[in-house]
Order: structure tokens, then C-alpha cells, then sequence
């Protein structure tokens, strides 16, 4: 079985002096799930090194679970530092906190949102994460004719890639 990824960075500041507790991140899938899409499946492996708060969210799950991890990857990355995420955290205009949301998948297409809880000042509430206005969608590649890996510099990775035309 065919696990995929779809990893999304969340960098989160406060927007003053007064620290804001963030108490919870979630994944919440928005409509159905659906068949996985029938395609190719193509990745690119590229980056520096960083450092993250590691959360792996399961799309396969009604509802999606979501666990802190402390190993992975990320996007094939290997110089990438994975912390697990250890709630609550606090921000301030001059502290931030980068988590990766890291959401798997191997049954089904789905549509979903990130959604982080915090408190500050007596005051609490919900932000809901979105990929420019609409839900991220990650689909299985369950149903993939061909798996092309390239590096940031395009060279294909033959070793990782299977049926791909180039």
C-alpha cells in the first residue's frame, strides 16, 4: 500500500507584545472522500536544512487523527530537523513557532483545513488555514500510472521514478 504526503508549513506570530498561547492544531477534512485520482505522480526533492514542530495528520481517519512525530521525512529532505510538537506554545510579535502538517494518505482524494486553537488576554478562539482561500486537497496515488522524481536541478531520479516519460 501506497502512502502519500502533502506537508504544509504554518509559521505563526504573534501581532503584538502580548503572548498568544497556541493550544491546539488540527485537520479537519471538508466534504466528502472521494476515489483517488488516476494520473501521474511527479516530486521534486529540493531544499535546505530547517528545523520544525512535526504533526502527522491520518485523511484515511473519520475523523483525521493527528499525532506529534518525532521521525519523517519531509518532501525527502534529509537535512530537515523534526521536533515533536508539544502543546501549548507561545507567541509574541518577536517569537514565532514553524510547524509542518504533514497529512497522509492511502484510500481516498480529500479536500481539508488546518485549524490552530489559541488564547490570549482572557480571549480564545479559531483560525482556519486554507490554500489561498480554498481547502488543501491531497489524493492517494493508489491509482498512479507512473512516479516521476526529479531533483531541484532536473535531473530525473531514476532510482525513485517508474514508467515516467521525460
Amino acid at each position: 500500500m501506497r502512502v502519500n504526503r502533502h506537508e504544509v508549513l504554518l509559521t505563526i506570530q504573534g501581532v503584538s507584545d502580548a503572548k498568544v498561547v497556541i493550544d491546539r492544531i488540527r485537520v479537519v477534512v471538508v466534504g466528502l472522500r472521494r476515489a483517488p485520482l488516476i494520473g501521474t505522480l511527479v516530486d521534486i526533492q529540493c531544499g535546505e536544512p530547517f528545523e520544525y514542530r512535526y504533526l502527522e495528520a491520518n485523511l484515511d481517519k473519520n475523523p483525521p487523527s493527528v499525532t506529534s512525530k518525532t521521525t519523517g521525512s519531509i518532501g525527502g529532505e534529509r537535512n530537515a530537523r523534526l521536533d515533536p510538537a508539544k502543546f501549548p506554545y507561545q507567541v509574541a510579535i518577536d517569537e514565532a513557532e514553524s510547524f509542518v502538517v504533514s497529512s497522509v494518505i492511502s484510500k481516498y482524494d480529500v479536500d481539508w483545513r488546518v485549524e490552530v486553537d489559541w488564547s490570549s488576554q482572557g480571549q480564545s478562539g479559531t483560525i482556519e488555514v486554507y490554500d489561498n482561500g480554498q481547502p488543501f486537497r491531497t489524493t492517494s496515488s493508489s491509482s498512479v500510472s507512473a512516479t516521476c522524481t526529479w531533483w531541484d536541478s532536473g535531473i530525473l531520479v531514476k532510482e525513485s521514478s517508474k514508467n515516467c516519460q521525460t
